[in-house]
């Protein structure tokens, strides 16, 4: 493409972003969070039935370095979020209007006008038979996918299925993203239907079929801990330990036969450590459940942190805490909302890390509570009518850490207590 090419395309690129943040009206787009690109994607996803990430949005907008320009898939979609046909259509209308407003021209410019389309000519019917202008929409019923599970422990092989429609050509980029985690994608063949990848760890997971960048398909997938799990490092180099390993002294850590038969030495002492409580909990949603617990986490760095994440469904909430000093350097994740310890005051996260810390979390009429050491540090209300199950609970530290109590329920019935971390009870 030609460098005027190249500069028209980008300058009809802000003109469809500028209208965009106009129809938001979320004020300049150089302030958004990354919140407020998670809820364009929602939105965009509700206007046109595709949708793009978060982070493909901070890529259109600037806000993530990447060299490439933004697929035609990419453009279609931003087009008909503003309730155009198309990238063409919204360019043809656009120079309809161009024209329109512009006063008669001298016949020194018609003539110069009429030489310079001579000359891009040749390339305009290249680009016009290439791929900037395909016209190619994805309809999400024209997909299909779906997985199993191989085994029920951890790690977990999972046989993806996947079915494309013939209008998917050998160009296309198809590409199966395990979870949230854009990272953690990897390519399928256009020709084949079946793939596979590994989890490393339990929880809930939204699995996307991708093409070209452009979410067509996702579908939830529980890993369960099958009771209490430990994880040491992570990937292909972590230790896993069950519940005989954890659970003892009525409490959850780390077992003296643990210690004692060498899995802690000083690089797994430096590395994150989490414990899992992950399962099928039937009925219980997040507009009604109560989690109660009481953790504690000693280690030796100046901001020692550690962190509680709640499983939802398609979403988690992850609930941070750390020394006093170092709230800056925290996030606080609700449904659909990030807080940054650098613009928000998070400073009832901050806590005495060498003691016993309370967590509470509750929601009952439209609002979620969340309370340290039984203060109120947070409040959000929640959606109307968005009923997401909760699947369990990850607490994740670095040094040695607990899990002193613990009581998940809501407001019909207790689905796990501290009576169930004997090793043997029966839950």
């Amino acid at each position: 493409m030609s460098q005027l090419k190249k500069i028209e395309k980008n300058q009809d690129l802000q003109v469809c972003l500028a209208i965009i943040e106009k129809k938001l009206g979320w004020g300049k787009s150089s302030e958004w969070s990354s919140y407020d690109f998670e809820k364009l994607s929602e939105k965009i996803h509700q206007g046109t039935g595709m949708k793009l990430s978060a982070n493909t949005l901070k890529r259109v907008w600037g806000r993530l370095n990447y060299s490439s320009d933004p697929s035609t898939t990419t453009l279609n979609i931003l087009a008909q979020y503003i309730e155009y046909d198309d990238w063409r259509d919204f360019i043809t209308r656009k120079e309809n209007k161009k024209k329109e407003a512009t006063p008669i021209i001298s016949l020194k410019k018609t003539f110069l006008f009429v030489v310079a389309i001579l000359t891009f000519l040749p390339l305009l019917y290249v680009l016009l038979n290439g791929s900037f202008f395909s016209e190619k929409k994805f309809n999400s019923s024209d997909f299909s996918f779906s997985s199993k599970k191989i085994s029920s422990g951890i790690p977990n092989s999972i046989v993806f299925e996947y079915g494309i429609p013939s209008y998917i050509e050998e160009g296309d980029k198809l590409e199966i993203q395990q979870s949230w985690d854009e990272t953690k994608r990897h390519a399928v063949s256009n020709t084949d239907s079946i793939a596979t990848s590994i989890y490393y760890s339990p929880g809930y997971f939204m699995a996307k079929l991708v093409v070209n960048d452009v979410i067509v398909k996702e579908h939830g997938l529980l890993i369960p801990s099958n009771g209490w799990l430990g994880i040491l490092g992570k990937g292909k180099s972590a230790t896993y330990l069950n519940e005989n390993d954890i659970v003892f002294n009525d409490r959850i850590a780390l077992s003296d036969s643990s210690v004692e038969d060498g899995i802690f030495d000083d690089k797994v002492n430096r590395e994150s450590k989490r414990i899992y409580f992950i399962e099928n909990f039937q009925d219980l949603y997040i507009d009604d459940f109560t989690i109660d617990m009481v953790v504690r986490n000693v280690g030796q760095k100046p901001c020692q942190t550690a962190s509680l994440t709640v499983y939802c469904e398609g979403q988690v909430i992850l609930v941070p805490l750390t020394t006093k000093g170092c709230i800056s350097e925290i996030n606080l994740l609700v449904p659909d909302k990030l807080i940054s310890g650098k613009t928000n005051d998070l400073s009832y996260f901050g806590v005495n890390m060498n003691e016993d810390i309370s967590i509470k979390l509750a929601s009952s009429n439209g609002q979620l509570l969340i309370h340290i050491n039984d203060v109120l540090a947070y409040s959000i209300k929640l959606e109307k009518n968005n009923l997401r199950s909760i699947s369990g609970i990850r607490y994740e530290f670095e040094g040695s850490g607990s899990i002193n109590k613990i009581i998940i329920r809501n407001q019909e019935q207790v689905f796990l207590s501290k009576s169930s971390l004997e090793p043997n009870a029966k839950r």
